[in-house]
């Protein structure tokens, strides 16, 4: 059996081998097919036009869709745009109202309260009047008197 698989393995990499030689043979072919185009900044004409033309059209009907589904797109996107605004209105509005309904509550109980009356004169005790002249009188008689000699 492993005599089996290392002959399998043998003419794999022959194989592989084989596969590189001729890629690296046609290389430089390609390398100097590419040069051309480098050196005089032109391109060659196709050889075959009738696949460039199939694949030009490829692009055009893909644009196509690529432009109808952006609009598409677009479109929901704008229609988004226009609900969330919608929505920050009305939501807007309803703060108002519940602001307004909370002002009109707290004025309503504002006038449920009693005013409270305010004196217009102090009002002047009996006693107040005497208690500054007995002040006075106090202050008169404690003040000292320098001794006359």
């Amino acid at each position: 059996m492993t005599a089996g698989i290392g002959s399998g393995v043998k003419s794999s990499t022959k194989k592989i081998a084989k596969q590189v030689v001729k890629q690296m043979a046609q290389e430089p072919l390609e390398i100097l097919k590419t040069a051309g185009k480098q050196v005089s900044e032109k391109e060659s004409v196709p050889s075959r036009p009738v696949e460039t033309t199939e694949k030009a059209q490829e692009p055009s009907v893909d644009e196509a869709k690529e432009k109808a589904q952006s609009k598409r797109m677009l479109t929901a996107l704008e229609n988004e745009i226009e609900e969330i605004r919608k929505k920050k209105k009305l939501e807007r509005e309803q703060e108002l109202r519940q602001e307004e309904a909370q002002k009109e509550m707290v004025e309503e109980e504002e006038k449920k309260k009693p005013v409270p009356i305010t004196p217009s004169k102090r009002s002047r005790g009996a006693l107040r009047g005497m208690k500054g002249q007995l002040r006075r009188l106090k202050t008169k008689a404690e003040t000292r008197m320098p001794p006359s000699g």
